[in-house]
């Protein structure tokens, strides 16, 4: 509040873009994986014409779900993370973990440091 002006509540509160939870939990902060696969069906099925060619796609694309599933029961990892990507999680993770010694300027100070690689 500033000059005696009342704030209005944000348009998207913290628990709405907040990845606290996701960082805990070990789930990725991004939607990368997702994106990519957008882009990649947008391209398959955009420029095919036809009923049955986006039938034939799409039971392309349920074969290779089906892999991925089994990869992922069996713990197979699809495709490793890159090196640095692979460094700066762990890095990330110390810092998260470390939270609770430090005070909150000091652990944003961490995070951005950290980010810059």
């Amino acid at each position: 509040m500033r000059n005696g002006a009342i704030r209005a509540p944000p348009l998207y509160p913290p628990s709405f873009w907040s990845v606290f939870e996701n960082v805990e939990l070990g789930i990725p902060r991004t939607q990368n994986r997702v994106e990519g696969w957008h882009r990649r069906w947008e391209t398959l099925v955009g420029a095919k014409k036809g009923v049955y060619n986006l039938i034939s796609e799409m039971v392309k694309e349920q074969k290779q779900t089906d892999i991925r599933v089994a990869r992922s029961v069996s713990s197979v990892v699809a495709t490793p993370p890159k090196k640095d990507t692979e460094k700066r999680e762990k890095g990330l993770r110390a810092i998260f973990e470390d939270r609770d010694n430090r005070d909150v300027l000091d652990y944003l100070h961490a995070i951005a440091n950290h980010m810059q690689y």
